[in-house]
């Protein structure tokens, strides 16, 4: 068996996982102008977590949803183990996610406007 001689790639950004949040990650570093490479150990948008949960997540743009509730939703399917600092912090941080990923052609159900979002 012979080895090949080694194969070097630049890149400004290596993302590691095709899941939704190296995507995202991939997305955001090539349009600030990077050079990015994805890399996943399975073929991309299928053996990840986002795929897995059939890309549910929770976010405070559905109907009837709001930053209290998705705070107290979080802590207690965290079983209370979680930071409540940073889970309000980040909770406030996705508010945009769905919107950026509708940008991405991620295609969302909607009514009356809102995002229909388990």
């Amino acid at each position: 068996m012979k080895i090949n001689e080694p194969q070097y790639i630049s890149t400004d950004v290596l993302v590691i996982g095709g899941g939704g949040a190296g995507l995202c990650s991939a997305i955001v570093a090539r349009e600030k102008g990077a050079s990015v490479v994805l890399a996943s150990k399975s073929m991309i948008g299928v053996g990840n977590n986002t795929a897995l949960s059939k890309a549910a997540f929770a976010s405070v743009n559905a109907p009837g949803d709001s930053l209290e509730t998705h705070i107290k939703d979080t802590l207690v399917s965290g079983r209370f183990i979680n930071n409540p600092r940073i889970v309000s912090r980040f909770v406030k941080e996705v508010q945009n996610v769905p919107a950026f990923l509708e940008k991405c052609d991620v295609p969302f159900e909607k009514e009356e406007g809102k995002f229909l979002i388990s």
